[in-house]
Formats: structure tokens, sequence, C-alpha cells
């Protein structure tokens, strides 16, 4: 590579510019932006346009008909066809103007099925369904740790809602045993009112529920 000198770029341009295996060589770039290179500046240094890679961007990356690219570079077809044949000079500008919309967001949310979404000059991306919906960049980093914590809090419905359940049928049973305790309780008062009764009025003694239940289990036993 030719060594270009770059003193005044940024320790993190020219980490850039080494990660990629890109040499800072165009002068009139390097003049332009003497410190910070955005990615788009870093990546159009390596570019040599030529037809084949015109013709690579359009159909392979971009998925662009002829006519489409055409229509986009307002330009005619054939001069598309001209290009990518190597039939005349391409202008830097038209390559890199399909490359920028390559590497645009704009066209990274170009699939169907981000259809009416977009980002706003706030930098958010903003949802078509509802309104007035948009994301920051740090809401979209936490929706991983929102996923978790709402996976977590399902978990803690789950086992809430099993204690919950299970309390209640407690609850069910003592209400039961309850019924049944109250039930016992009037028949006893009831014998007791009959007792009562029958001593009142000089018939004959009432025979003990109890005592009746007995007698009845001894003759069975018989």
């Amino acid at each position: 590579m030719v060594k270009t000198k770059t003193k005044f770029m940024t320790e993190k341009t020219r980490w850039a510019y080494y990660m990629q295996a890109i040499e800072p060589h165009d002068q009139a770039l390097l003049k332009a932006f003497p410190d910070y290179h955005p990615m788009w500046v870093i990546q159009s240094q390596e570019i040599q346009v030529t037809g084949a890679r015109f013709k690579y961007m359009r159909e392979t990356l971009l998925g662009m008909s002829v006519d489409e690219c055409a229509a986009y570079l307002r330009l005619d077809r054939g001069t598309v066809y001209r290009y990518e044949r190597d039939g005349g000079r391409i202008p830097f500008s038209a390559f890199e103007l399909l490359r920028v919309l390559y590497e645009s967001p704009q066209f990274k949310m170009g699939h169907q099925s981000w259809d009416g979404w977009y980002i706003n000059k706030d930098g958010k991306l903003v949802c078509p369904d509802v309104g007035n919906l948009s994301f920051s960049p740090n809401d979209l980093a936490s929706v991983r740790h929102t996923h978790s914590y709402n996976k977590t809090l399902c978990l803690e419905v789950k086992r809430l809602t099993r204690e919950l359940q299970i309390a209640n049928e407690k609850l069910l049973r003592f209400q039961q045993n309850q019924i049944e305790a109250e039930i016992l309780e009037e028949l006893i008062e009831l014998e007791q009112a009959l007792s009562a009764i029958s001593s009142r009025i000089g018939k004959s003694k009432v025979v003990s529920l109890k005592f009746a239940k007995n007698q009845i289990a001894k003759e069975k036993a018989a």
C-alpha cells in the first residue's frame, strides 16, 4: 500500500481504515475530511468503478432491474447497459449513489415486512401501525432486556397463579368442612329441642340420634 499522511485523522478513523484493509489514498477526501471520516467516506476510498462492479451492485445487492436503476438515477436504460458493458466512463457519483443507497437504513427497510416504517429526523424508528409510536436506539437496545424481564414476570405470574389455585382449593375444603360442622351442630340443637318438647308434653322420651345410630349398628351386627 502507498503510505499516505493521515496524521490529522482521528485514532478511531485510522482504526476503521486498518480493520477494513482500506488505504486512505484520495488526497481530495483527506483534505475535505481532515479528522473524522464517516463510513461512507472510508468505503468510497476502496472503490474502482467498473462495469462488472456496477452491475453487481445493481443486480445482486440492490435487486434492481435495468429499468428501475435507470429511473432511480434519472438516466435512460441504454446508458445503464453501456455502463455495465464498459462502453463508457461510469461517473463515480452514479455508482456511489447506488452504494450509499445499499448502505442506507432506508434500503435495509425496503423489505415488504417494513412497509410504512421510516426513520424520522430525530433518528427514531417510527411504526405505522400505532399512532406516534417511535423507538430511539436506546429503546431498541433495551428490547432484549425487556423481553427477558417480561419472561421472568410471566414465570412469576404462573407460580403465583398456582399458589392461588392451591389456596382456593384449601379454602373450598375448609368451607365444606365448615358447612358439615354447622349441619351437625344444627342436628344436635334440633335433637335437644325435640327432647325438650317431648318432656313438656309428657310423651315418650325422644330417642337420641346417637343412641338410635348405635342400636341400628347392633341390629345389623346381630
